[in-house]
């Protein structure tokens, strides 16, 4: 690795590629819209709709509002629809009934009436009204926050093959902290989900594998599992399969691969990953040496606050390699890296200020 001198202090390119990965958590799962089958001919629908006890067609009249299919996008017509078929008891309308509450399409948004409507309609068996009613446990919205309730709705949907709820389910039993924490039982659901080809359990088992947690720790299957979420454009799996490659840790070490993935979290806003890609330019890693292309990815990671970015990039700025040389700009970054934590960021201020710059 190069060195640049300044003044008295001898002072290195901080260097990144090392890091434990972490487990990807879902902090505000996603709504599932209400789906429907096929619509039925428009004017038979119109006629049955009027017949009391015909739930179905209410149901389907309120969905071609809602999804602007044979009429015109309606939420107000589609809740009225959708009213006349969940008075008589029909699940999909109650669920329907509960989205748009929750989305706040056609009526105010109201948490406390899409947690009630997804009950019914949960109640009834319907998965995604279960997904989205422990949605609301997790995040405390309309329902006082409960992570056992969130828990038990995820689970009743997850045994009926949602992906989404496996997921879910799976990052409660792998939640630290409480007495409830079990990797076990987290593996089996990530798997379930991982099967369905959901990217983020597949890092997640990746992780596990890597950690050792709750398994044999394997990085040769922890790389497996990365690399199936990293196709899948799974940020966090493209960033630990780059690092496996630096290292060659269950896999032979490839400068050239490492960079190719490290690039694709960096293109996507991983602020390690553009620095780590910046070191590669910087010293020729997998790539020819280009400061050019350095001082882009530092700044980057820079501009979005990562402290050793900030202190590499004022070397760049203190050598002009990449960009011309400004030593007040580089006085400035070393000052944002020392207030960001990098030791090597407040020698280098204290010295430019010792010099007079």
């Amino acid at each position: 690795m190069k060195h640049f001198v300044l003044a008295m202090t001898l002072l290195c390119g901080v260097l990144s590629f090392s890091s434990a990965p972490c487990f990807a958590f879902v902090s505000t799962p996603s709504r599932i819209a209400p789906a429907s089958p096929s619509m039925p001919d428009t004017v038979l629908i119109r006629i049955n709709a009027v017949i009391p006890n015909d739930a179905f067609s209410q149901c389907q009249i309120g969905h071609a509002y809602a999804e602007g299919r044979v009429f015109l996008r309606d939420y107000a017509m589609a809740l009225r629809f959708y009213r006349m078929a969940a008075g008589q008891g029909y699940a999909p309308a109650q669920y329907a009934i509960g989205w748009l509450y929750d989305s706040g399409n056609g009526v105010l948004q109201n948490p406390k009436q899409a947690a009630e409507w997804y009950r019914l309609a949960a109640e009834q068996g319907v998965e995604e009204a279960q997904f989205n009613l422990a949605n609301l446990y997790y995040n405390g919205l309309g329902v006082k926050q409960s992570y056992e309730d969130a828990r038990l709705w995820y689970t009743r949907a997850a045994k009926k093959g949602m992906a989404e709820a496996q997921l879910n389910l799976a990052l409660l039993y792998n939640a630290e902290g409480g007495n409830s924490r079990n990797p076990q039982q987290a593996l089996k659901w990530f798997r379930l989900a991982a099967e369905q080809g959901e990217p983020q359990a597949q890092y997640n088992i990746g992780a596990m594998y890597a950690l050792g947690d709750g398994v044999q720790q394997n990085d040769t299957t922890a790389v497996k599992w990365f690399k199936l979420a990293a196709k899948q454009g799974e940020i966090l799996a493209e960033y630990h399969l780059a690092i496996a490659f630096y290292h060659g840790k269950g896999v032979a070490q490839d400068y050239a691969q490492s960079l190719i993935w490290m690039r694709k979290a960096a293109e996507q806003g991983n602020t390690s990953a553009q620095h780590n890609v910046a070191v590669a330019y910087e010293h020729g890693q997998g790539t020819a040496m280009d400061f050019n292309k350095a001082f882009y990815w530092y700044k980057k990671a820079a501009d979005a606050g990562l402290a050793s970015s900030q202190f590499n990039l004022g070397l760049m700025y203190v050598k002009g390699q990449g960009v011309a040389k400004d030593l007040t700009k580089a006085k400035e970054l070393f000052r944002q890296a020392c207030e960001n934590g990098v030791p090597n960021g407040c020698a280098a201020y204290e010295d430019m200020e010792n010099r007079g710059y």
